[in-house]
């Protein structure tokens, strides 16, 4: 029976990429496939023994009934108590082989001239010429190459931390240059930097020793996104540096009422919004919110040195979250390993 479960959460998972592959890369729709993922998603929770988080799940079903951005908070949370069947570092490995049949796919599509690598030209700060592989936008591929980056970092860091950051690097800045995605690049340095600190025996104690503070970052950068957001005319300068962001946060903030803060509203997905703490917050309300900060708060409270190989992927994850919706593209199913490995934490079980 729980091999059958396995199979069905390995099935789950596939149907999560051809549908990124469908909708995203092709941008179609397709009923069938929509029908298919809900139906293994349902079999995937079907249990002998319900944990409570259950019920958090349930309930995000019965909010997405009355605001239906919440499907994709429901989606997640749903999935991630689904797939606690599997270790990290078997998700991890299950992500990595659908990851390279994708991109050997697409790939493949872009060489026989179903799809066409777009060039995208930005003027804000500088000129850039930017190319998207055929995914749409250059922003896209560069998300889904980090969703890559970090789950062979969660298999392969403990054994091949050294190789791994060297391949890493040269791949964050061969992306970069292909796409010209800053924010990629600056979450790709921040995850190798972290993990060089966390290497090093006195900054891994001088970082246990006051974790407390790393309490304080998804509080201190939602409290900033928010205020800048609201008064972006007074950080002109910030507004170019997230290429015109704040100013479309501004204007979304200024259309929706305060129970939106509360509840979540539909119009942060009618409207561009990049920042997975907004997503976060305006696709499932403040309890959304709350769950994940309770769920990093656990995780950072419960890291020793032991576990500690986890804050690199947290810190790259917080920084990349800033000006792209990565916690929530459930699609790009391999950036929802971060889910996982919070709820893994809360559950107490150990990291790779």
């Amino acid at each position: 029976m729980r091999e059958l479960k396995r199979a069905v959460l390995i099935l789950l998972i596939a149907t999560l990429y051809v549908k990124f592959v469908v909708q995203i890369v092709l941008d179609e729709s397709n009923l069938l496939l929509d029908l298919l993922l809900y139906m293994l998603l349902i079999a995937g929770l079907v249990d002998r023994k319900f944990r409570p988080e259950f019920f958090v799940v349930v309930l995000f079903a019965v909010i997405s009934v009355l605001n239906p951005a919440a499907r994709n908070i429901f989606l997640i949370f749903a999935s991630v108590y689904a797939l606690r069947e599997f270790s990290i570092r078997e998700l991890a490995s299950i992500n990595l082989c659908m990851q390279t049949l994708v991109f050997g796919a697409t790939a493949l599509m872009l060489w026989a001239g179903i799809t066409h690598s777009e060039m995208f030209e930005q003027s804000l700060l500088d000129q850039r010429e930017r190319w998207d592989f055929g995914y749409g936008n250059p922003n896209t591929f560069a998300l889904f190459v980090y969703s890559i980056m970090v789950n062979a970092y969660v298999y392969f860091a403990r054994q091949y931390g050294r190789m791994l950051s060297l391949l890493l690097f040269l791949t964050g800045i061969g992306v970069y240059c292909y796409t010209k995605s800053r924010t990629f690049l600056v979450a790709t340095l921040v995850l190798l930097l972290v993990h060089w600190c966390v290497r090093n025996r006195v900054v891994r104690s001088v970082i246990l020793k006051f974790k407390g503070i790393l309490y304080l970052i998804p509080i201190v950068l939602m409290g900033c996104i928010l205020y800048m957001s609201r008064y972006s005319g007074q950080f002109p300068l910030l507004n170019l540096v997230f290429s015109g962001r704040l100013e479309l946060y501004s204007v979304f903030l200024g259309s929706i009422g305060k129970t939106a803060y509360l509840f979540g509203t539909p119009l942060v997905n009618e409207e561009t919004i990049d920042s997975s703490y907004l997503h976060i917050l305006f696709e499932g309300g403040v309890l959304a919110f709350v769950i994940f900060y309770v769920l990093y708060v656990v995780t950072v409270r419960r890291m020793n040195r032991s576990t500690i190989g986890v804050l690199p992927v947290l810190a790259g994850f917080l920084v990349f979250g800033l000006s792209e919706s990565l916690f929530t593209f459930v699609l790009i199913f391999g950036n929802m390993i971060i889910w996982s490995i919070l709820y893994d934490s809360y559950l107490n079980r150990s990291h790779p």
